[in-house]
């Protein structure tokens, strides 16, 4: 994500995460919450582009979830192997052993963000 980029998604985040915090601090499982936070990024009105819409769903449930959350760091790793596998696919060398090892860390499946997110978006 370019500089440019991370700073629209921090503020879609922002605008998400506010007009959205009761309906997320209702969700009881983090695929809802990111269900909602999608919901709303997908009509995010302050950008057409995908990644800064994504990224604003993504950062409204990091914000509602706060850093002490212990689902705040397989976000993070999940969110890392989404960029390793952008960078191999873009032809950037990267240790995809390596990165699916980080990904391995947890006993249970993945959160499955991506797939989230392209559902939410196609409704």
């Amino acid at each position: 994500m370019s500089n440019s980029v991370s700073t629209q998604a921090m503020v879609a985040a922002s605008y998400i995460y506010n007009t959205n915090s009761q309906a997320l601090a209702e969700c009881e499982t983090v695929k809802g919450k990111f269900r909602v936070a999608f919901g709303e990024a997908k009509n995010y009105w302050g950008s057409t582009d995908d990644e800064v819409r994504f990224g604003g769903g993504v950062g409204a449930v990091m914000l509602d979830l706060g850093q002490e959350h212990p689902m705040y760091e397989k976000i993070e790793r999940e969110l890392e192997m989404l960029r390793d596998l952008s960078a191999a696919i873009s032809g950037v060398p990267v240790d995809m052993e390596a990165a699916f090892n980080k990904l391995g860390q947890d006993d249970d499946e993945p959160i499955g963000i991506m797939g989230i997110w392209m559902e939410v978006k196609n409704q």
